[in-house]
């Protein structure tokens, strides 16, 4: 890849590419577990709902299309579940 090259992230839910994200848990705790020394520099910054945590990630777009697998296979092994930012207008 390339700088040039264009990435596809039509794997991403809204909101990834503009460094936050929403995960689906019953505790901030859960999250931190399941991401402890994940890579792209994932952090958990707290409750955004009382179903949802707010997770931020300070990746490019070349090093989110190569992580953000690994992050969403920790969540999965955990029972966790990225959800769509709410609010956020379709990317199209």
């Amino acid at each position: 890849m390339t700088a040039g090259d264009q990435v596809d992230f039509s794997f991403c839910p809204d909101g990834v590419t503009a460094g936050r994200f929403l995960v689906r848990a019953p505790s901030v705790n859960a999250v931190r577990r399941a991401l402890h020394r994940a890579p792209g520099g994932v952090k958990v910054v707290g409750r955004e709902d009382r179903e949802t945590i707010l997770c931020t990630h300070t990746m490019d777009d070349h090093s989110l299309a190569r992580h953000w697998p690994v992050i969403l296979s920790r969540l999965d092994k955990a029972g966790l579940a990225v959800v769509p930012t709410p609010g956020r207008e379709d990317r199209t």
